[in-house]
């Protein structure tokens, strides 16, 4: 094999192993979105129920949580303009595992839950 041969490989080679990691860096990065997604969705969900458990309290007992209503109603607010911000940020075309049917961003090479190639 020749020396221009043999670099026609090396950079064959490197482009391949460009191209293998910017699939792979694509995918964590949806990984990590949808991980934020999904702590925010939890920490929404726990604000209801604060609030519906402090809407309860006031209407049985006639307590005044007005204060509290209205930081928590404040913090939702806030968590609902970050998960809208995470949704921008996110992929939005999807391709289905064929072994295990989870959604994958479309430009991913290997399934986010299963490792299977897409």
């Amino acid at each position: 094999m020749s020396m221009s041969t043999f670099d026609e490989v090396l950079v064959g080679a490197k482009k391949c192993f460009d191209y293998a990691a910017e699939k792979v860096g694509n995918g964590i990065e949806a990984s990590k979105i949808h991980i934020e997604k999904a702590q925010l969705r939890s920490e929404l969900n726990d604000c209801y129920r604060k609030l519906g458990r402090l809407c309860y309290r006031a209407e049985t007992s006639g307590v005044n949580v007005s204060a509290q209503s209205e930081k928590l109603i404040e913090k939702i607010g806030d968590l609902l303009e970050e998960l809208a911000s995470a949704d921008e940020k996110a992929p939005t075309k999807t391709k289905k595992c064929p072994s295990c049917g989870a959604k994958n961003p479309a430009d991913g090479a290997y399934c986010t839950k299963c490792g299977e190639s897409v």
